[in-house]
């Protein structure tokens, strides 16, 4: 199984904030399975931030190759299983 580093997540959240998108992305680690969550830091509920969110990480996590999948609400992700 691979695993996210914190050096990643930081760095993740230093291209979040030089792209001006108001998230931040948390990693929880419990029992040998990660998880990550994001946290929106204001109120503003723009679907376009939204999906330059989504867009960024998707194209971060493949340049690790890492494969996401998302909680019903795309609040929640984690490394799928292969």
């Amino acid at each position: 199984m691979k695993y996210i580093s914190i050096a990643e997540v930081l760095t993740l959240n230093q291209k979040i904030k030089e792209a001006e998108l108001p998230y931040q992305i948390h990693l929880r680690d419990a029992c040998g399975k990660q998880s990550l969550w994001i946290e929106c830091l204001n109120e503003d509920k723009n679907d376009q931030n939204r999906q330059m969110l989504d867009d960024l990480l998707k194209e971060y996590f493949h340049s690790l190759h890492f494969t996401l999948e998302f909680s019903e609400d795309r609040m929640n992700f984690w490394i799928a299983a292969k």
